[in-house]
């Protein structure tokens, strides 16, 4: 079963990058194989998953939501619709 990945934490950013992972996020993190909810011997800093919270804005939560491949086809879509 998958687990939650990391789209969906407040720390992922839309670059792919992580600011508890900032030298690479390990992949059965960012598979979403493993959940990250302890600290690893991967990392400098204490940092674990937490969700997005609501208050946070729109132009984060929604790029995180959508994995990058889906966001940049929806993005070239709407560019040739011309939206």
């Amino acid at each position: 079963m998958k687990k939650i990945g990391c789209p969906i934490c407040k720390y992922y950013q839309f670059d792919g990058n992580c600011t508890a992972f900032p030298d690479g996020i390990p992949m059965m993190f960012l598979s979403g194989e493993k959940e990250h909810t302890e600290r690893t011997k991967f990392q400098e800093n204490d940092l674990v998953f937490e969700w997005i919270s609501p208050e946070e804005d729109l132009k984060m939560v929604l790029p995180n939501l959508l994995c990058q491949t889906v966001y940049s086809s929806l993005i070239l879509a709407v560019d040739k619709l011309k939206l």
